[in-house]
């Protein structure tokens, strides 16, 4: 595997998707008031999965990660998970705008390419 960059946790980046995706999470993390551990859970829930899904994957228990889940709905002033995932593409966008970039109206190209703001 070819070299990466890596960032302030020691994990390697690859693709330029990990980067952009390791700056979209730092500018989360430092303009709103979530933990690492509120941010990972709210992109797993926007990823679709279930709780017992999210307990799996990230080794905790169920009931752990319903009480993360009920933390967020407080912290976000969200009442359902759908409202936790549209909270979360609407604090995406805000970061990606904080860091000068945008989707175009209709989404990314075929590319996924994302567009610097000029």
């Amino acid at each position: 595997m070819g070299k990466g960059r890596e960032d302030e946790v020691g994990l390697i980046f690859t693709k330029p998707s990990d980067c952009l995706r390791a700056a979209v999470r730092g500018a989360l993390l430092s303009r709103f008031f979530l933990t690492p551990r509120q941010l990972t859970l709210l992109e797993l829930l926007a990823d679709g999965l279930s709780t017992s899904e999210i307990a799996n994957g990230l080794h905790l228990s169920e009931r752990t990660v319903e009480d993360g889940i009920h933390d967020l709905h407080q912290a976000l002033d969200a009442h359902s998970r759908a409202e936790l995932v549209g909270q979360w593409v609407k604090l995406t966008y805000e970061a990606l705008d904080a860091l000068g970039l945008f989707l175009p109206p209709h989404g990314p190209d075929q590319h996924g390419t994302l567009l610097e703001r000029s």
